[in-house]
């Protein structure tokens, strides 16, 4: 039973996580950014398979000219390399809260 509980609340954390990223995209403000810097991590489970996520951090500016910086992980790079451009999603109230396409 205790393992049910557990279950679903991490479900209900990934459906929230997940309806907030969406909700910047589809409510937020897009502008341009430019990743500043790549990071990699690679951990191997416990079959002996190697797993890389790469971390982008990306600046942008909002409508009022503040500077902002976010992070994205994903598994695959995305071909990104400090100096791209990138699509960058904020919300004008919360600048703080904002996401990127990769």
């Amino acid at each position: 039973m205790g393992l049910v509980i557990v279950l679903i609340i991490i479900l209900i954390v990934i459906v929230i996580f997940i309806s907030s990223n969406y909700d910047i995209k589809r409510r937020g403000i897009q502008t341009t950014g430019k990743v500043i810097n790549v990071n990699s991590r690679t951990t191997t489970d416990m079959y002996g398979v190697r797993h890389t996520t790469y971390y982008l951090t990306y600046e942008f500016q909002d409508a009022h000219g503040t500077r902002y910086t976010g992070e994205k992980s994903t598994s695959s790079q995305g071909r990104k390399v400090v100096g791209d451009s990138v699509a960058v999603y904020y919300l004008p109230e919360r600048p703080e809260r904002n996401d990127i396409d990769l």
